[in-house]
């Protein structure tokens, strides 16, 4: 055997692929992330998702899946992950591509954030710099590039939530290509072991008809008391949903240079080029997976309050001079 021929069977090894007799055949890369929050520090344990990402991610091997795996993850290492997942889809043409994720959840404004295990809300805003925006997550694996798959969002209000979490507004149909989707949200005590939408997706892999995923998930998911979801088929369009709510929120658009030390300058006052920098770096450091195109929006503000959290200076989304420049060092 040539050292070409190796190294391309080596390259298919490490994506789940396996040598065949006969006439060459080739196979579309597998890759999952599956991210199970249960160990949180403010909030009571959410054993089901524990036990959902064990299974699913078990399954997904079986099925030919390469699985990334993170279990309890702060925010910048749920970000990172998610980052990653989406850069390496990116890098695989053809991929077939599986995205859990499994915690508590809350909403603010009609958004929906997605609780890493070290979050600790002392007020609904802090959300903004402790929590993973859902159409982030989203976002991120639809703009992949991936041929087929499922995106899954498993998620538990906090306790005491009196309403239910927005998840029509995580679709938008005419971006999520071939992908299928699937949100669900539990409502009262989860029952302990595997969550019903974990088992169902494991299902899914174990049939291993991608075309037809998302309407295994809708057979194995009736409508219940004890759960609401909203299910995206790709092959009719999904059940029908409401626009998506507009990205405000209250959120600053913009970064601003200055600080609490030195003047503001007003927004825009980055040029494109300046603006893709400081996108670049969040994305390198875990705090973005949005795009890098110097239009400075919510996700980008969102971002920012996350790297001004963990810097423990004031959340205001706007970057000072000093930041920016403490920003690009540390990506390097």
């Amino acid at each position: 055997m040539t050292r070409n021929a190796a190294a391309a069977l080596a390259l298919m090894a490490s994506f789940g692929l396996a040598a065949v007799p006969g006439p060459a055949r080739s196979e579309a890369p597998r890759l999952a992330l599956v991210i199970g929050s249960s160990a949180y520090t403010a909030y009571p344990e959410l054993d089901p998702c524990r036990a959902s990402a064990g299974s699913l991610s078990g399954a997904l091997r079986r099925a030919g899946f390469q699985v990334t795996e993170r279990l309890n993850p702060s925010n910048g290492q749920m970000g990172a992950a998610i980052s990653a997942f989406a850069e390496a889809v990116s890098r695989a043409p053809d991929t077939i591509a599986v995205g859990y994720v499994c915690g508590y959840a809350v909403a603010l404004d009609n958004r929906l954030f997605l609780l890493p295990a070290s979050a600790a809300l002392a007020r609904d805003t802090d959300v903004l710099s402790q929590g993973i925006v859902g159409r982030m997550f989203v976002s991120a694996l639809a703009r992949s590039g991936a041929r087929s798959g499922l995106i899954l969002i498993d998620i538990q209000a906090l306790p005491g939530a009196t309403a239910g979490l927005p998840l029509a507004s995580l679709v938008d149909a005419t971006k999520l290509g071939g992908m299928g989707f699937a949100a669900v949200q539990s409502v009262g005590p989860v029952p302990a072991g595997t969550t019903d939408l974990a088992a169902a997706a494991a299902a899914v892999a174990a049939g291993n008809d991608w075309r037809a995923a998302s309407k295994t998930l809708r057979s194995k998911l009736p409508v219940s008391a004890r759960r609401t979801m909203v299910i995206h088929d790709p092959a009719d369009g999904g059940l029908p949903l409401p626009a998506p709510a507009a990205m405000g929120g209250g959120a600053t658009s913009g970064v601003m240079p200055g600080g609490s030390n030195s003047a503001a300058v007003a927004p825009g006052s980055l040029s494109m080029a300046d603006a893709r920098r400081v996108q670049l770096a969040l994305q390198r450091l875990g705090y973005y997976s949005g795009k890098v195109d110097g239009v400075t929006g919510p996700d980008t503000s969102a971002a920012i309050r996350r790297f001004q959290h963990e810097l423990r200076v004031e959340m205001t989304g706007q970057l000072t001079r000093p930041q920016i420049e403490r920003l690009l060092k540390d990506s390097q």
